[in-house]
């Protein structure tokens, strides 16, 4: 978040440190104050009970022995969810290692992303917790970069996030939701369908790399875009699951990429699943748990510490699916823009 501080005041290195927002409210934390013109900090270790009035506003944190301590956003120069859990901004860096842009252009914790338009994902500036300038000057700086491309101004941010009021007040509108899930990465038995009635008896098998049978398998509106294939083919590793039925028809698909946390968090690996896809006529007869399970077997066998995915709001079926499979939602992000219109 941008801090406005006296003409001459540096803003302290140690604000890079902070990877927190109001996204995380609930979660365990420890962050770090220091107010403008002391040179005393405050520390606190415990429960984000709220975040109100965004970059300006107040934070509220109940340690251990349940004191709470109120301390102002403005102030903040580190913070960070404390683990083994992982805030919002954290697992939003995570998921774009396993959907890699074809251009990234840093603009402090922000990122601004390209690869033609032909995603959401990879053609959106992801919000973090610091552009390292005032909100106008990020998003003229987003405006820009996607205007100099020919495409049109996109961000991805968490929701809530601190500039939720600035983001409205620029006339920067909510265009799509999307749910962010997670599990833990297990060892199960068996990989095949679903003891359910009409299940389908499939095997699941697993490549590094997506063949003619996966590529064809894809949903159509991906398939006839090659810089979608190109995004899947830059991330590595990658497991690409190919489900096939009694006859060795292929009847669905997914990917299961890993990726890294950022910063003090690199040594750790998220399993990030994509392009699930089931084909039409093996819809709800247990496919997409066949290959669900299979992934998080090889989660598991990677050392991953969870497994991630994204469910557009509105796609009821798919989180009665994840529910089931023991998926929670870990935070809600949103597109905005400027411009009205649905996301790719």
């Amino acid at each position: 978040m941008s801090i406005s501080r006296p003409a001459g005041s540096a803003v302290p290195a140690a604000r890079m440190a902070v990877r927190i927002g109001p996204a995380d409210v609930g979660r365990r934390v420890s962050v770090r104050t220091v107010a403008t013109g002391s040179a005393a900090a405050t520390e606190a270790v415990g429960e984000l009970m709220a975040w109100d009035g965004g970059t300006h506003g107040t934070l509220l944190v109940r340690r251990r022995d349940g004191a709470v301590e109120s301390l102002q956003a403005a102030a903040l120069v580190s913070g960070f969810v404390v683990a083994p859990g992982w805030g919002a901004y954290d697992l939003q860096a995570v998921a774009q290692q396993a959907w890699r842009p074809e251009t990234a252009v840093p603009l402090g914790d922000w990122v601004l992303r390209w690869s033609g338009g032909v995603s959401g994902r990879a053609d959106s500036s992801r919000v973090g917790a610091d552009p390292r300038t005032d909100v106008a000057g990020a998003l003229a700086a987003t405006t820009a970069f996607y205007a100099e491309r020919g495409g049109r101004p996109l961000l991805q941010t968490p929701e809530p996030s601190a500039y939720d009021a600035d983001f409205e007040a620029a006339g920067w509108a909510v265009v799509r939701g999307v749910s962010v899930l997670v599990a833990r990465a297990e060892a199960r038995s068996g990989g095949g369908g679903s003891a359910e009635p009409g299940a389908l008896d499939v095997v699941v098998t697993v490549e590094p790399h997506p063949d003619a049978d996966w590529i064809d398998a894809m949903d159509e509106a991906e398939r006839v875009r090659p810089a979608v294939v190109g995004i899947l083919r830059r991330t590595a590793p990658a497991a690409y699951l190919i489900a096939r039925g009694p006859d060795g028809a292929v009847v669905g698909i997914a990917r299961a990429a890993l990726a890294a946390g950022p910063g003090r968090r690199s040594r750790e690996r998220w399993a990030v699943v994509t392009n699930v896809h089931t084909a039409p006529g093996a819809r709800r007869r247990g496919v997409a748990t066949a290959l669900m399970r299979t992934s998080a077997e090889w989660a598991h066998g990677q050392a991953a510490v969870g497994i991630a995915l994204q469910v557009l709001d509105g796609n009821d079926a798919a989180l009665r699916l994840y529910a089931a499979l023991g998926f929670d939602r870990h935070h809600h992000y949103v597109y905005r823009s400027p411009v009205p219109g649905d996301v790719p």
